[in-house]
């Protein structure tokens, strides 16, 4: 049976968060279902009512798995951006929200990407970046064939509108994988790893080489740059930016451990360091306010899973890695399959993360969290929730005084999830938890604005602290 919206279905136990006083915007997930409008309350403030963006029709493409993009300039104005097929080709939609004012028009800025095979040609890890004045940038991979693909861009220009679409990479090779970073005055750093030079697919070798093309604003895109040869295993990686522009690199290798490259404005990239010898499954990176980073990841093997930790101090560099919580399971196949963290003002972080047993496959999990003080380290871990069955993905924002952890549960066979919150309030506590909505695809959400995929369409909506 379906909880009811609105029902408490899992069970808290109170914490106290150590005297985080964040200035990041509320960042958060709210859905609603296809037949209602109704949105639903929190102890700590309430969802408004939901905005159609384009009403899409996409219950003929339940295979389809991308995610929509959102990004803020400084004034509180948003473009969004998704994906969605369209017989055998890809539309790319965006909408502009002005805050204030709301959502503009919803429209079409590329259409018939792709090929004759959506499963083979399906374009994929589209990015969005967007700075201070909401000029945006978007990139997306589009494979060619089985094993190719290129890299393509679209820029918006808030007085003049989207340009051409431009091919920026082409013909790459293998298992392509890519992230983009950019700064407020819109300086860009594209990422990405493909095949190792000369190497034969056939080899039984997995080598990457890393290549990044720098894009500066007002001038474009620079030449290409190799950064890294023939990384083994590389599996996972995040590039992030601080407010001066110098940019971390975090890459996991299956077979070597978890290492950091970092380009400092100005000067150019600097040899990689290690920041753990043991690989994780994950990497989580977050910049604060001093540009000191963070990283988070998680692994396991043969019934003990571990969430470790590092930060990068400027000047300094990486502190050694930190176990702070270590999970036992009677089952081997137990593992902690998502996680993240942020950071606020002070320097003060707050991570979650949860565990599950069969590889995610939805028995039973667990949602913990940590907090770290400045000067004094990390807090012993706790427990916030636990359900059967399903699979969780975790979102964790904060805005003034108030931090909120959000999560999509996937049962078990399922194609759609429901959307669970819960809220924290310092001084107060955590709220219980709160199913949002059900039958969500997929989702993104920033600075208190959420846009989301469900059966009828693309929706949005906004939290308001009532604090």
């Amino acid at each position: 049976m379906e909880p009811k919206k609105g029902e408490d279905i899992m069970n808290i136990k109170k914490s106290f968060l150590p005297l985080i006083l964040p200035i990041f915007p509320l960042i958060f997930i709210a859905y609603w279902t296809s037949t209602t409008t109704i949105a639903t309350a929190s102890e700590r403030g309430k969802w408004e009512k939901p905005h159609l963006l384009s009403e899409v029709d996409v219950i003929s493409a339940q295979e389809f798995q991308s995610r929509p993009n959102i990004a803020f300039d400084k004034n509180g104005n948003a473009i969004a951006i998704w994906m969605l097929p369209e017989g055998e080709q890809f539309y790319i939609w965006y909408a502009r929200y002005v805050k204030e004012k709301g959502w503009g028009k919803a429209e079409i800025i590329e259409k018939n990407i792709g090929g004759e095979s959506k499963v083979i040609n399906t374009p994929r890890s589209i990015r969005l970046v967007v700075d201070s004045k909401g000029n945006a940038l978007i990139v997306w991979l589009q494979p060619i064939g089985a094993n190719k693909a290129s890299i393509w861009t679209k820029q918006y220009n808030v007085s003049k509108g989207w340009r051409p679409t431009e091919p920026i990479e082409i013909n790459l090779k293998g298992n392509i994988k890519m992230d983009v970073v950019s700064d407020e005055k819109g300086n860009a750093i594209l990422v990405w790893s493909q095949t190792a030079k000369n190497q034969d697919e056939q080899d039984g070798q997995n080598g990457n080489d890393v290549w990044i093309k720098r894009y500066e604003a007002g001038k474009g895109w620079a030449d290409s740059e190799l950064i890294e040869t023939n990384l083994q295993g590389l599996s996972d990686f995040q590039i992030v930016m601080d407010k001066d522009g110098n940019a971390m690199l975090v890459f996991n290798q299956e077979y070597e451990g978890i290492y950091a490259k970092r380009y400092e404005a100005g000067k150019g990239w600097g040899k990689s360091q290690i920041i753990s010898e043991q690989p994780f499954f994950s990497t989580r990176v977050t910049v604060a306010p001093n540009n000191d980073i963070f990283f988070l990841g998680h692994q396991h093997y043969n019934g003990r899973g571990v969430i470790g930790t590092s930060r990068y101090k400027v000047g300094k560099g990486w502190e050694p890695l930190q176990i702070i919580h270590e999970y036992y399971s009677k089952s081997s196949d137990h593992s902690a399959i998502d996680d993240d963290i942020i950071v606020d003002i002070n320097g003060n972080a707050l991570a979650v993360w949860s565990w599950s047993d069969y590889y995610g496959r939805g028995i039973n999990y667990d949602i913990w969290w940590a907090t770290y003080e400045e000067g004094k380290g990390w807090n012993a871990p706790k427990i916030i929730s636990t359900d059967k069955g399903g699979r969780v993905f975790l979102n964790i924002i904060y805005t003034s005084n108030t931090a909120i952890i959000v999560w999509s549960l996937k049962k078990d066979g399922g194609v759609s999830s429901s959307l669970l919150a819960t809220v924290y309030e310092v001084g107060k506590g955590w709220g219980k938890p709160q199913i949002i909505d059900t039958d969500i695809k997929n989702f993104a959400s920033e600075n208190g604005i959420v846009v989301y995929i469900k059966r009828n369409g693309i929706w949005a909506s906004r939290f308001v602290n009532e604090n």
